[in-house]
């Protein structure tokens, strides 16, 4: 649910604040998802982001969005 997502990702964020964010690569699949892929970094970790984007009402919405760390 939303709600649930929005509380997972706060609770990422507290544990993990940023330091830099930097995007790598982004680009459309064959499908029309927009995406991006980054370095999310925090003081001592390091994760890999990609985010796909969806174009609902000619808005962009987050449709995923993965930190795998490094």
């Amino acid at each position: 649910s939303n709600s649930q997502a929005e509380g997972v990702l706060k609770n990422f964020f507290k544990l993990n604040p940023p330091k830099s964010f930097k995007v790598n690569h982004e680009g459309t699949s064959q499908n029309g998802l927009v995406y991006a892929i980054g370095e999310y970094r925090t003081g001592e970790s390091s994760y890999r982001v990609w985010v796909r984007l969806k174009k609902i009402n000619d808005r962009f919405m987050i449709h995923e969005m993965s930190f795998v760390k490094e």
